[in-house]
């Protein structure tokens, strides 16, 4: 119960502010068998998988994500930063799978598309303020390994390995960045291009149809390019699991 509780605040806190950066929740189906569909669902994110043999997998994933900096214990003329964003994006993949026992291997692969607006705004009188649209093309591959136990509870670790291209950005400033000659991550660049690995585990449990799910990962930027990101990323969902055809 405490470890729930934890999850919960994790969730609040992590979430409450703006990022140029928000990595998707992971999609780890952990397949076991031809003709299991899986399905995970929160409240900004929709995965859905179906193993259509005994070793191969399809899915796709959607997400959207809309947040900002928590103002409560701001205060004006402070020179606090304020962060706003929205992020949208939608993933379509490939996945290989086999069994050793109840020990599950996989390897996953896909590519996406998205767009972001984000914002940073000086102080509540806008005295600065950096605006940025943008398109992102996304690739991956991501290795899971888990156990299944008498499919009410699931374990499983995963790592996955992101190619992000920003393209098609469109930036503006209005007034005086007090913080000069520091300049905002993205500032007059045309694209940008950017590559993560988010190393992570899943936690499932409950019945054979219907699971909650935990998962925590944590994002490492390996490019060299300045970007504001999210590192910690924590999800609880509900995790539904049944024979399609």
């Amino acid at each position: 119960m405490r470890l729930f509780f934890a999850l919960i605040i994790s969730v609040l806190t992590i979430g409450c502010t703006g990022y140029q950066h928000v990595s998707s929740p992971v999609y780890a189906p952990l397949s076991n068998k031809k003709g299991e569909a899986k399905i995970n669902l929160d409240f900004n994110n929709v995965q859905a998988g179906y193993a259509f043999s005994d070793k191969f997998s399809v899915f796709a994933t959607g997400f959207i994500r809309k947040n900002r900096t928590s103002t409560f214990d701001k205060k004006e003329g402070s020179g606090d930063l304020l962060y706003s964003e929205f992020t949208r994006e939608v993933n379509l993949g490939l996945g290989y799978y086999t069994k050793r026992g109840n020990l599950i291997y996989e390897l996953l692969a896909g590519i996406g598309a998205g767009s972001l607006r984000y914002k940073m705004t000086e102080d509540f009188t806008n005295e600065y303020r950096f605006d940025l649209h943008a398109h992102k093309a996304i690739a991956f591959l991501q290795p899971d390994v888990g156990i299944n136990l008498n499919n009410r509870f699931e374990f499983g670790l995963f790592t996955r390995f992101g190619l992000y291209r920003y393209y098609i950005l469109d930036t503006d400033t209005y007034g005086t960045y007090s913080k000069e000659p520091d300049a905002p991550p993205l500032l007059n660049r045309n694209t940008a291009n950017f590559i993560f690995t988010e190393p992570g585990l899943v936690i499932r449990a409950g019945g054979e149809m219907f699971k909650f799910q935990a998962m925590v990962s944590h994002n490492f930027k390996l490019s060299q390019e300045p970007i504001r990101y999210r590192k910690v990323n924590v999800h609880l969902g509900f995790f539904f699991n049944f024979d399609a055809f």
